[in-house]
């Protein structure tokens, strides 16, 4: 909560409310502002923490985003403070808390596990219709509006436009990314690779963990399960199970360790939740 100063400050001079803090991710710290009766999120990061050319990239694929299940951004900018230069944006300000939360506070059932991969799969097929690869999709980047159970793909940090040439280097060993929510091709930084494919197989584990309570490819810890991710293992046999018992053998299919073994249409997939 470092940036606490720096969030008073901007509101002060715009004569807005601070509200409280609300998290941070791996670039920016997120706070809940309020002008007169209307609340929003005001993200803040050090200028030099994060790029200028993966900022732009990220408010740019933001701006074209037009998607009840995207997080839509209103404005951003820079904003100086004790000698220091800060980017901010100010987006939607969405209530319901995250994936995350509900994982931590009750049970998932089939119902809201399908509803969940609707939404989201509309929101990949909005995405995939732009170039765009989300990259760190995961149960904390999924919030809800509230009082509804509809959920909001947020945090474009590390987004990838496959129109654009690549920011992250060609020799780095790793890609961007949660490792034990980023797709085999991530890790490996296998850069060609790269595409909707990884979005849907990130997805597929968030649908897995939230229908199962458990990791697809965990088996006594998340290092190992990022080790079998790497080397394009099988998720383990205790999930297989599982997602059999249950009839989910969809959930295999998204997070095959090959993206050709996925499915290639999100038309596909919307199929499947929609039969429930």
């Amino acid at each position: 909560m470092k940036l606490q100063a720096v969030a008073a400050r901007f509101v002060e001079e715009r004569d807005w409310t601070l509200l409280e803090f609300k998290g941070h991710g791996a670039f920016k710290e997120t706070y809940h502002i309020k002008e007169d009766k209307a609340d929003f999120a005001l993200k803040l990061c050090p200028r030099n923490r994060l790029g200028i050319n993966r900022n732009e990239r990220e408010i740019s694929s933001l701006q074209r985003c037009n998607s009840p299940y995207i997080s839509k951004i209103y404005e951003f900018g820079s904003f100086a403070f004790n000698d220091e230069v800060f980017y901010f944006s100010i987006e939607e300000y969405i209530g319901g808390g995250t994936l995350t939360d509900r994982l931590q506070t009750r049970g998932c059932t089939q119902e809201f596990t399908n509803t969940l991969g609707l939404c989201m799969v509309s929101a990949l097929i909005h995405l995939d219709s732009l170039k765009l690869v989300h990259r760190d999709i995961k149960p904390d980047n999924i919030l809800f509006r509230e009082g509804h159970d509809i959920p909001v793909l947020v945090d474009f940090g590390i987004v990838r436009d496959l129109n654009a040439s690549s920011i992250t280097k060609t020799w780095a060993a790793q890609g961007p990314g949660t490792p034990l929510f980023s797709s085999p091709e991530q890790l490996n930084n296998d850069k060609h690779l790269i595409s909707k494919y990884s979005d849907q197989f990130s997805l597929g584990i968030v649908l897995g963990i939230t229908l199962t309570g458990m990791h697809p490819f965990t088996v006594d810890s998340d290092a190992e399960a990022v080790e079998r991710i790497i080397h394009h293992c099988e998720p383990t046999s205790q999930f297989i199970n599982r997602v059999r018992e249950v009839g989910a053998d969809y959930l295999l299919r998204m997070i095959a360790p090959y993206p050709i073994k996925r499915f290639f249409s999100y038309d596909e997939l919307i199929n499947v939740f929609e039969r429930g």
